[in-house]
């Protein structure tokens, strides 16, 4: 996939982290996806997400499924960066389900991904597609992609 021009790059910028999740979830409810998202409340330390486990703190910001298919995605503003804890958890998940980082910049791959219908390799039991195209998550866990890789 070819990068970004700079104008696009520019209006993507516009958008903030709010509105591109809210613009992915759109997206993937109209091709028929499920999801979920765990939102943040206010408390006496700040915005917390109630949370625990080792996976809590840089979950992902969705959960996407359709039919067999499972993925993980975070939407993240342009020139937004993954925390520490994000991209520890981004690796670790990314061994096992496709993981996606995705700004608005990104909307085309984005639109690829939640548009394709599930690959499924032989061999592996349902649930378990294939990514592949634009989009595909990064083959290095945490690993930044233009075309939507791992955070």
């Amino acid at each position: 996939m070819t990068r970004p021009s700079a104008a696009t790059v520019a209006i993507a910028s516009l958008i903030t982290e709010r509105e591109w999740q809210r613009q992915v979830t759109d997206a993937a409810e109209l091709f028929g996806w499920a999801w979920a998202h765990f939102r943040p409340a206010r408390t006496e330390r700040g915005w917390r997400t109630p949370v625990s486990g080792p996976l809590g703190a840089g979950f992902p910001d969705l959960i996407l499924c359709r039919g067999d298919r499972l993925i993980l995605a975070e939407c993240k503003a342009e020139g937004a960066r993954l925390s520490p804890p994000q991209r520890q958890v981004h690796a670790l998940l990314a061994q096992a389900v496709p993981l996606y980082t995705w700004r608005p910049s990104d909307l085309p791959a984005v639109l690829d991904v939640l548009s394709t219908p599930a690959l499924t390799r032989p061999g592996l039991p349902p649930g378990r597609g294939q990514a592949t195209g634009r989009g595909a998550p990064s083959p290095r866990p945490g690993a930044a992609s233009r075309a939507g890789g791992t955070r």
